[in-house]
């Protein structure tokens, strides 16, 4: 993807915030392009809309809270919330949308 490609897209970015014990913590931004006059804008990503907003199915939209902080697993993410999962290969593979510094 070229960089204006970038600069016009929406895309999700993953983040470390922090830790707890030991463990490193994650966020994940959606940025928004500015586009018909709206300047760029970006906004928290919770449980509940990860999966919906990533993979763009019906069914990864359902379940998850309203925590916005995942752990980083092997080949998943999880809730700090509920333990929710999303796993990594579906979000590289299968994202609806770009999904940058998914961490490995």
């Amino acid at each position: 993807m070229s960089s204006n490609e970038t600069d016009t897209e929406p895309y999700l970015f993953v983040e470390k915030c922090g830790s707890t014990r030991g463990n490193p913590i994650y966020v994940i931004t959606k940025y928004i392009p500015a586009m018909n006059g709206y300047s760029s804008r970006t906004r928290e990503i919770r449980c509940m809309d990860l999966g919906g907003e990533a993979l763009g199915s019906y069914k990864a939209r359902q379940g998850g809270c309203t925590h916005i902080q995942f752990f980083n697993h092997p080949e998943h993410l999880n809730c700090t919330g509920c333990g929710m999962e999303f796993s990594k290969v579906m979000l590289r593979q299968n994202a609806y949308i770009e999904i940058k510094g998914l961490p490995s």
